[in-house]
């Protein structure tokens, strides 16, 4: 097959490194991927892994733009179909049928139905293919990937011949506000790749010398990962570890996070709330960081305090991973991954009373079990042989037809 997975943009982020994960599982499984977006740091990484990359904008919401966009795309997808040249360079197909001389004569308004999947990840792309394979009528699917505001233009990601969502909470928003049918929808959790999170391949260097830079020697390291943002709701995570330091006086709270330009102002608020509770020892923002295997594995706990509901909840697989406990919020993803009081915690939005009491309850949690718990469940490879098997149904399904 080949497949064709569209989105805006290829920077960092869960989407995108959801994408290039797959990428780099469809070319190890034999079959062709391309990536269309407007671009990004991880492109390059498409290419590395064997994939290829196009880009175009699928990014912008500029109505004036989108006919002579959906033209291009239009124009990519017929050319891929067809193993034509396609930005100076000529597609193929690896051995599966796009390519033979059948297909080579076939009208150029249709894609032969035997080895395409078109695969859209966010809004604006799916609006694009939508439009540009009217035509073309190459099998379609989509991925929800959170919850989105209700409305005509969130729709389309509901309109995919076949519908993926990341976590049964995503599954039940959009079938109450949508009515998707239950034989549509295919609930696929994202994954880990275990030779990236294992605990046996430590960088223990590195790590000593995070916990002198940040005096986290013999201390309870509280951990929260993610931009310092307001959906993340720090002040909750900072007050329930100030709220522990009479019975724990070890704990540190660390947020791994980078600060935006734009969210400065939120950043400076959390400095002055730890001012205020006098805990500048014992709140630590330390910035962003891409050791991560290396922080969940000091870390005693980790916690999400996210005020939103989590379309998943990367980072509590992950911490799992290294055998590290967790704690979060009681709602979107982190229902799928966590059961409450047996392999982590649960915690209402933006209580700072249960939260603490969770984390004086984390030793109840054992560590033992934790990674093969993410094993069984969340790995890239099941990930991958899961969408597969979508695709696989839907040429099935397009040949039928």
């Amino acid at each position: 097959m080949h497949i064709v997975q569209i989105l805006p943009e290829l920077n960092q982020g869960g989407v995108e490194r959801g994408t290039v994960e797959l990428s780099r599982e469809l070319v190890k499984h034999g079959h062709q991927s391309t990536v269309i977006s407007a671009g990004g740091s991880q492109a390059v990484q498409i290419e590395k892994d064997g994939g290829r990359h196009i880009t175009l904008d699928v990014c912008s919401k500029n109505p004036f733009t989108t006919p002579l966009r959906i033209f291009r795309l239009r124009k990519i997808l017929r050319e891929l179909a067809q193993g034509s040249e396609v930005g100076g360079r000529r597609t193929e197909d690896r051995g599966h049928p796009l390519t033979t001389s059948n297909q080579q004569s076939a009208t150029p308004n249709h894609a032969p139905c035997g080895g395409m999947i078109l695969h859209a990840r966010s809004r604006v792309p799916a609006w694009l293919c939508y439009f540009a394979n009217k035509q073309l009528k190459i099998p379609f699917v989509t991925t929800v990937h959170g919850f989105n505001s209700v409305n005509k233009y969130s729709k389309i990601m509901t309109r995919g011949d076949a519908v993926i969502c990341v976590s049964n909470p995503v599954k039940k928003y959009i079938q109450k506000n949508y009515g998707t049918p239950d034989e549509k929808i295919t609930v696929i959790h994202r994954g880990i790749d275990p030779a990236e999170f294992d605990p046996e391949k430590l960088d223990q260097s590195w790590i000593g010398s995070f916990k002198k830079q940040f005096g986290l020697n013999e201390k309870f390291v509280v951990t929260a990962v993610g931009r310092i943002t307001e959906l993340k709701d720090y002040e909750t995570f900072i007050q329930a570890v100030v709220a522990c330091a009479h019975d724990m006086p070890d704990i540190r709270g660390l947020i791994v996070g980078g600060v935006r330009h734009d969210k400065q102002a939120y950043y400076e608020r959390l400095q002055s709330l730890v001012k205020e509770l006098h805990a500048e020892d014992r709140i630590i923002f330390a910035g962003s960081h891409s050791r991560m295997p290396e922080i969940y594995a000091l870390s005693d706990v980790l916690v999400s305090s996210s005020k939103k509901p989590e379309s998943f909840g990367r980072t509590l697989i992950e911490a799992m991973a290294m055998n590290t406990p967790v704690i979060a919020t009681r709602h979107g993803g982190a229902l799928d991954i966590i059961k409450d009081g047996i392999n982590g915690f649960l915690f209402a939005p933006g209580d700072v009373t249960e939260l603490a009491d969770a984390l004086r309850r984390q030793k109840e949690i054992p560590r033992e079990g934790l990674r093969e718990y993410v094993l069984k469940r969340f790995t890239v490879a099941a990930m991958a042989e899961k969408t597969i098997n979508i695709y696989q149904q839907q040429m099935k399904h397009c040949k039928e037809n």
